[in-house]
Order: structure tokens, then C-alpha cells, then sequence
């Protein structure tokens, strides 16, 4: 038994050195990417919107991406006149960018609603809404993570803003836009049932 003993303490004690040893790998992992990803996008004449410098910002978003766990959601703005715009029109387009990755595996859950009795037509407004309203509550979810920018030569700029969206806060946020969708649809209960299994994460 104390043999036992002595073995499980001796594991107790490696633990967090194996566990610091995997932090250490993963961070130089880390810092190799942000050098050679800000090497790549310096190449091609981005720039930092911050006053981070580029290969800082983006080694801070990986470390966050791998310490918990978060999602990535790019957003770009093409051809602008104005940063603030640009800004803006990027993050437009990473809730559509969103809501497109959403359609896909919502489409495959449709048959729910086909199995329900509900026509084809209804459907497709029911998914519409829903993808229309979760647009809306992940809006407040999305951390910006880091912004870059490029001038296009011609008095325009191009923006690429990179967001961090937690998981947790996306299936809540997807959970008050179907309850949101039902409200305001005034779905009955056994129809409200079933749009809540089409939708759910």
C-alpha cells in the first residue's frame, strides 16, 4: 500500500510539469505562426490597426484561440473610403459569413419541420428569420480580436478584422434568437416544439 502511495504522489508531482511542457510547445507553436503569418500579410501590404505591431496581435489571438477554446470569425470590407466604414462593413460581413456557415447544417435539419407537416414555403421564412435573428444576438458575442488593413492605391483601403466568438455564448445567443423567432411568429406549442429541435445547436 505505501508503495501505492508513494507512485500516485510521484504522478501527482510530474503532472504539472508534463502539463507546463505541452504550454510551452503549444506557445512556441504560436509564435511561429504569428511570425510567419505576419511575414506573409507584411508581404502583401497589411498593417496593423492598432498600435499592437502585427506579429504581437496576432500571436496574443492564437494564445487566446488555444487557451479557451474560442472560434474564429473573419470579417473584410474590399474597397472603402473610410477606416470607420470599413470597420463596420467588416463585421457585417462576419455575421454574414456566420449565418452562411449556419444555413448549411440548417438545411440538413429542415426534414423536422417537413416531417411536421410544415410547407415548404414556411419553412424557408421560418429559417430566413431564424438566421436573421441569431445575425442579431451574436452581434454582442463577437470579440474583436485584430484588425488589418491595406491601401489599395487607388484612395480606397481594404479591411480584415478577425473575431473571437466564444461557443458557449454562440449556443445561448442561438437560443434566445429561437425564442425571439417563436415570439414573434406566434408559433403553437407543438410547432414551437419542433422549431426549437430544428434549430438548437
Amino acid at each position: 500500500m505505501k508503495k501505492i502511495i508513494m507512485l500516485l504522489m510521484a504522478l501527482c508531482l510530474a503532472m504539472p510539469a508534463v502539463h507546463a511542457e505541452l504550454t510551452s510547445k503549444q506557445e512556441k507553436q504560436n509564435e511561429k505562426m504569428a511570425k510567419n503569418r505576419a511575414k506573409d500579410l507584411k508581404k502583401k501590404g497589411y498593417e496593423s490597426m492598432s498600435s499592437l505591431p502585427l506579429e504581437s496581435a496576432l500571436l496574443k489571438h492564437y494564445n487566446k484561440m488555444t487557451d479557451m477554446g474560442l472560434q474564429e470569425v473573419e470579417g473584410v470590407s474590399t474597397r472603402t473610403k473610410s477606416k470607420s466604414n470599413g470597420r463596420a462593413m467588416a463585421q457585417t460581413d462576419a455575421l454574414r459569413n456566420y449565418a452562411t456557415a449556419m444555413s448549411t447544417d440548417i438545411a440538413g435539419k429542415n426534414r423536422l419541420l417537413a416531417e411536421a407537416g410544415v410547407p415548404e414555403v414556411e419553412r424557408e421564412a421560418l429559417s430566413s428569420a431564424f438566421l436573421t435573428e441569431t445575425q442579431t444576438q451574436i452581434r454582442g458575442e463577437l470579440q474583436e480580436s485584430y484588425a488589418i488593413i491595406k491601401d489599395n492605391g487607388d484612395g480606397t483601403y481594404e479591411v480584415q478584422i478577425m473575431y473571437l466568438l466564444n461557443p458557449e455564448a454562440a449556443t445561448n445567443a442561438k437560443a434566445r434568437a429561437i425564442e425571439k423567432l417563436i415570439e414573434e411568429q406566434g408559433l403553437q406549442a407543438e410547432l414551437a416544439k419542433t422549431v426549437r429541435e430544428t434549430f438548437k445547436d
